[in-house]
């Protein structure tokens, strides 16, 4: 008897607790889950741009490479009709792209912005143009 009432209470306890989870809750969504906000940013096309754009701005550049950095691997002057940046070639980028001075390319990426520091466009893909 003294655990039919133990039952008893318990269910009496617990139906008022789950009657207010679902009486005036919204109807939630399918997936239960709540995605990250995401800001969809258009990419930006020109080096002036890129030299202003913010920290992990996306990158997709066409022009020349004018020469490479002296002492650093992978690391090359970009040049287009609107200024000059310093670009740093990820490894499969750089291994996929034969880039030599004067070499017109077409470049994917994101900026790195760091304080005290030059701008550089990190390249993820680097293409060849004609």
């Amino acid at each position: 008897m003294r655990y039919l009432l133990v039952m008893i209470m318990s269910l009496m306890l617990a139906a008022p607790a789950f009657a207010a989870n679902t009486a005036d809750a919204p109807a939630a969504p399918h997936s239960a889950r709540k995605a990250k906000s995401v800001t969809k940013v258009a990419p930006v096309d020109t080096v002036a741009k890129a030299l202003a754009a913010a920290n992990k701005t996306p990158v997709s550049v066409t022009g020349t490479i004018v020469e490479p950095v002296q002492g650093k691997k992978n690391r090359y002057v970009f040049e287009d009709g609107t200024g000059r940046m310093t670009v740093a070639l990820g490894k499969k980028a750089a291994a996929a792209a034969h880039i030599e001075a004067q070499s017109k390319v077409h470049l994917t990426g994101v900026m790195v912005v760091k304080a005290g520091k030059e701008s550089v466009m990190a390249v993820r893909k680097a293409e060849m143009q004609q």
